[in-house]
């Protein structure tokens, strides 16, 4: 691995550490705790645990996916690695993120209006499977919110288009 993608995954590592306790500890308070999930259990084939991209538009279509065993998967574009370090841990810790930013309470599909979105812009998407199922997200235009920083920190994981 280069030096880029280690400094890549040390940053992706330590933003992790700091946004998951702080916002456990905020949900400690008066706000209720969210949904703890957890990884599916290994069975025969590919287990994909994170799937995201971008698809319609006039852009090229993209789709990275991240197995249970910690393989990475690209259509469209390269990533910088083939296998996350660490696969079990990271994926924990990438899941503790998505129930601490509310991703399984987010809407299906959300479509930003303000500013109206460029058409040849696509739909930015996100599916993570858990023991009890798959979420799916898309968002279309730049309203994404908390979506963003699951998102960055999934592409920025796997060093997607480097």
């Amino acid at each position: 691995m280069n030096r880029t993608m280690m400094m890549s995954l040390a940053l992706a590592a330590s933003m992790l550490q700091a946004i998951v306790p702080m916002n456990a500890h905020a949900a400690s308070g008066a706000c209720p705790k969210p949904k703890k999930h957890s990884l599916p259990k290994a069975s025969n084939g590919l287990n994909v645990v994170f799937s995201f991209g971008l698809t319609g538009g006039n852009i090229r279509p993209w789709n990275v996916s991240i197995a249970l065993d910690g393989a990475v998967h690209a259509s469209g574009l390269s990533t910088a690695v083939t296998q996350v370090p660490d696969a079990r841990n990271t994926l924990k810790a990438l899941l503790a993120l998505a129930d601490a930013q509310g991703f399984f309470s987010m809407k299906s599909q959300t479509s930003c209006s303000n500013p109206l979105p460029n058409p040849d812009t696509g739909s930015h998407n996100i599916a993570i499977t858990t023991s009890t199922g798959t979420k799916r997200v898309s968002v279309f235009g730049s309203c994404r919110g908390k979506f963003d920083g699951l998102y960055d920190l999934l592409t920025a994981a796997v060093g997607a288009g480097r």
